[in-house]
């Protein structure tokens, strides 16, 4: 079996054609993809800072909510003790004598409802 060094030559450049062709896709591909990512980092991290630089500012605005909150929780407590106090002075004021049994006949010497 006599080869020809010619027909040898050929084969393995195009091999090597083929495998240097094979690589370079893999390393385009690898470099965008580097590419990509590190842009996509990038933007990334320029969302996080403007979200920071915003944030500061809804950091003062939420503080400013919570405390509005809390005022009016207080306003509403007070509101709500005070009602209860007024209702219970007009219970008071309303209510009949203490022993409910002495101004009734009716009730005198029975236990079963009438």
């Amino acid at each position: 079996m006599d080869m020809d060094y010619g027909v040898m030559i050929g084969l393995i450049g195009a091999v090597c054609m083929a495998g240097m062709l094979g690589l370079s896709y893999v390393g385009a591909f690898l470099l965008g993809q580097t590419r990509g990512r590190r842009e996509a980092e990038r933007e990334l991290a320029a969302q996080r800072a403007a979200l920071e630089a915003i944030g500061d500012g809804q950091a003062d605005r939420l503080r400013a909510t919570e405390d509005a909150v809390h005022r009016v929780a207080r306003a509403v407590e007070r509101l709500t003790e005070a009602q209860r106090i007024l209702l219970l002075e007009q219970s008071r004021q309303a209510s009949p004598p203490s022993d409910p049994r002495a101004g009734s006949p009716r009730l005198l010497g029975r236990n079963t409802p009438a």
